[in-house]
């Protein structure tokens, strides 16, 4: 019997953002905004097995607190199946505390579950945890109150000034980092996806994680390693703390090569190092080609040392305005970090530029392929860029 990782989620303060908005909002309107709520998770389960654990990481120096945690058997939409709901607890307590910077890992559960199937993972917090993360596509939020045992609706979190403004807010899950399934004979390949936002936000990871439940079931297992606004060569900007994370050279060693079992990369990183040079979001340029192309091999040549295959993608092709100055930059070491990416020494590229870029030779996604913010894939994009992958480039 061995424990198998069959979903991750890395955590990262969101300190900065919280007391930003407090300031932007008001006391009441932030306590509003932080009333009491219940977050799910909808996860189809690629192994089958007989027992569960869950693991919790505090990112932020305040204690977690999460008041209820439950799991229980779902159906793809996230409606409860009967009888299947059980609390998790703690050393027999069903309440969590983590301090900052700590861990904690829950008792373990019976409950078992086939390949294939979909279990709900619910938390119900009357505290505000600053340590949290979203796979949006993934997770859903009810209005206040505790409703871990029950079916509900989605409500969207995104407070009425930010929508003013084109922004929204996901669903925040606090301080769940990993879930591992007990199974006797199962030797999946455990595959570990590291990206910015296109891949925590789940759509590419999420149709990807159902199509290896459905095709391949028992032979491989999808992680999520993504942090939104990370970047491959360069730590998140002072002015914003943590919250985007180490540079991905750097927290690859505890987000990736930690993982119980890995043995398959996907590299999807780039895209915020060429985009946020000489922009609100950091005022130094942007890493040269050499300095980007230096990383990637570092990344490729860590994982060969492992024996750990890896599997990169080219950049997203993001809209970039070529008319100015600053555009033409980033054109020019788009290129130029896609020519680094496929000599870096990656087992297998993915070219993304035939699958998700306009035919018409502009720098942006074919009609339909993202957000409206022409940098985010968006449903129709990430199950386009799925279907095209073949299953077997995977595994290892």
């Amino acid at each position: 019997m061995k424990w198998i990782p069959i979903f991750t989620m890395c955590q990262t303060t969101q300190r900065k953002i919280y007391e930003q908005m407090r300031s932007q909002m008001g006391e009441e309107l932030m306590n509003e905004q932080s009333a009491a709520r219940t977050v799910r998770l909808i996860l189809p389960v690629s192994v089958t097995g007989s027992r569960l654990r869950l693991c919790f990481k505090n990112a932020d120096l305040q204690t977690g607190k999460i008041h209820r945690i439950v799991i229980a058997k779902c159906t793809e939409s996230g409606q409860i199946a009967e009888g299947t709901a059980q609390t998790v607890t703690f050393q027999g307590e069903s309440y969590l505390t983590v301090e900052g910077q700590g861990r904690k890992t829950s008792d373990s559960l019976r409950i078992n579950v086939k390949a294939g199937e979909y279990l709900a993972v619910s938390a119900y917090s009357e505290s505000v945890n600053l340590s949290v993360n979203s796979i949006e596509s993934m997770m859903i939020q009810s209005e206040p109150g505790d409703l871990c045992d029950v079916t509900f609706q989605n409500v969207d979190p995104t407070p009425e000034f930010m929508r003013q403004r084109g922004l929204y807010m996901s669903p925040q899950f606090p301080m769940l980092s990993m879930i591992e399934i007990e199974s006797e004979e199962a030797e999946p390949t455990v595959i570990g996806c590291l990206g910015d936002s296109i891949t925590q936000q789940g759509y590419w990871f999420y149709p990807l994680l159902k199509r290896i439940c459905r095709e391949i079931p028992e032979k491989a297992v999808l992680l999520n390693a993504g942090i939104a606004g990370n970047r491959l060569c360069k730590d998140s900007p002072e002015n914003y703390g943590t919250l985007f994370g180490s540079a991905g050279v750097k927290r690859i060693e505890e987000d990736i090569f930690e993982i119980p079992y890995i043995n398959t990369i996907i590299f999807a990183l780039g895209i915020n190092d060429l985009m946020s040079g000489e922009s609100e979001y950091d005022s130094k340029p942007s890493p040269s080609a050499e300095e980007f192309g230096r990383a990637c091999r570092q990344v490729a040549e860590r994982a060969g040392k492992a024996n750990i295959h890896t599997v990169a993608y080219t950049l997203y092709p993001a809209f970039i305005d070529s008319d100015t100055e600053i555009g033409k930059k980033r054109e020019a070491l788009f290129h130029a970090y896609n020519d680094e990416i496929r000599r870096a020494g990656f087992d297998k590229v993915i070219e993304l530029d035939p699958i998700l870029k306009d035919p018409d030779g502009c720098q942006r996604y074919k009609e339909g392929m993202s957000q409206p913010d022409g940098l985010h894939l968006s449903d129709k994009g990430g199950a386009v860029l799925v279907e095209t992958l073949c299953l077997e480039d995977l595994e290892h």
